[in-house]
């Protein structure tokens, strides 16, 4: 897929001659995106809706200071008067832009994905919506799948012209099943470049039926097993996220600040930051500032490896860019993770819950994440969790609030589960954790 010639993905050269006299360097990113998205009701009624935005991003470097704009109009004169006037305010120039740049090598655009069309689609959601009828026949489905396409282009005044395009599909689908003492919704969401992966196995997230009858109450205080699924452990590790970013280091506030080449986490624990995955949904043979991306272990069986930095960043903290760059059109990059792939272990889940006996099985999180980022701490509303006695799960346990710390709990992993599965644009496993606090 190619933009009109006219679009902002091919006036990156225009806009950089624009400012050439009046700044000290410059960059420009267009970015044209291409959506399909068809969506389902819950009583069946599906739409398709199509969507096109074209962007062009503007960073200059003046008087020794940054300035930034975007714009989705084309109206380059403004768009230069917005980034000249930041920079009168904007953060130091502390480095250089790339003059040059040899892209990685990854497959971003899957041979089956590029022919699909919202029929497709439509056929895939109803084929979904199908398996969930078969397992709870008076369940219901509704939510959207959509198909990306997306083009970049990064150029800047020192030479660097770099472009590439990308596909991959995104699911957001919820699943509600009357029972006896109310409905019970559960939700799934992911994003994957491969059609073989567009929507998860229904296996995977519909639990059997006798699962959801309430159980007794199962709340002992302090040091509770709790094994995560994907969903949940997803949630536990936006904290992760967060403290690996070289911008919280270069702030002080990131709790991993000294801790590298440390054993902090479990042994059983290995986090890789995978932008070079073929067909990954946020996949890319550079990053938002013209530096090849590269695969990176996070975490290497229990030992923190380092953080993940872009050219300001980097700078600031006395190291090299590691390709991590993302950004929105109208806002300074940041250092940001891409595809976290956990390595996986040699459990299935249902030996995870025999082996932790007494435990919680967290499913879906309603709401809460870290709610100190200095520290990790951390309190989470459980919306779907299970009661386990002896290994066997005896029902649901309504609403439960799982606190604790990220950092600790990700040091008491007990558990690592055999499988990966898609959440958002990451592949996790079940996890079991020890002395968690369930309320």
């Amino acid at each position: 897929m190619r933009a009109d010639p006219e679009a902002n993905l091919g006036r990156t050269e225009e806009i950089l001659d624009l400012v050439r006299d009046v700044s000290d360097s410059s960059e420009a990113l267009g970015t044209y995106l291409q959506e399909n998205t068809v969506s389902i009701s819950k009583t069946g009624i599906t739409k398709v809706h199509s969507a096109t935005e074209d962007l062009l991003s503007l960073r200059i470097f003046r008087n020794g200071r940054i300035g930034i704009a975007g714009t989705a109009s084309g109206d380059l004169e403004t768009l230069a008067e917005l980034a000249m006037a930041s920079s009168k305010f904007g953060r130091p120039a502390t480095f250089d832009l790339p003059s040059s740049l040899q892209p990685s090598s990854v497959e971003l655009v899957d041979p089956e994905l590029a022919p699909i069309g919202p029929e497709d689609l439509l056929d895939r959601l109803r084929a979904f919506r199908q398996d969930v009828r078969d397992v709870f026949p008076h369940g219901s489905m509704d939510g959207s799948l959509s198909l990306h396409r997306r083009s970049f282009r990064l150029a800047n005044s020192e030479g660097l012209d770099a472009d590439y395009e990308k596909m991959f599909v995104e699911w957001n689908l919820r699943v509600s099943v009357p029972t006896g003492e109310g409905t019970v919704s559960i939700a799934t969401t992911g994003s994957s470049g491969s059609w073989q992966e567009a929507l998860p196995d229904p296996d995977r997230i519909l639990p059997p039926s006798e699962w959801l009858a309430l159980a007794p109450p199962h709340h002992p205080p302090g040091g509770t097993p709790v094994v995560l699924s994907p969903e949940a452990f997803s949630v536990l590790l936006q904290g992760f996220r967060a403290g690996v970013s070289g911008s919280s280091l270069v702030r002080g506030y990131s709790p991993l600040a000294g801790s590298v080449g440390r054993a902090i986490f479990s042994d059983l624990l290995t986090v890789n930051d995978r932008p070079l995955l073929n067909y990954g949904a946020a996949s890319a043979p550079f990053d938002a500032e013209g530096t090849a991306t590269r695969d990176k272990a996070l975490v290497d069986r229990g030992r923190f490896t380092g953080f993940i930095f872009d050219l300001a960043t980097a700078s600031e903290a006395g190291e090299a860019s590691t390709g991590n760059a993302g950004r929105n059109y109208n806002d300074l990059p940041e250092p940001v993770c891409t595809n976290l792939l956990v390595e996986t272990g040699e459990h299935t889940p249902e030996e995870m819950l025999s082996a932790a006996g007494d435990c919680v099985l967290v499913d879906q999180i309603l709401s809460g994440g870290t709610s100190n980022v200095l520290s990790g701490d951390f309190s989470l509303d459980a919306s779907l969790s299970y009661v386990c006695r002896r290994g066997t799960v005896e029902g649901r346990a309504g609403r439960l609030r799982v606190t604790g710390n990220v950092y600790r709990a990700l040091s008491r992993i007990s558990m690592v589960g055999r499988k990966r599965h898609l959440v958002g644009q990451d592949s996790l496993p079940y996890v079991a954790v020890e002395g968690l606090d369930v309320f």
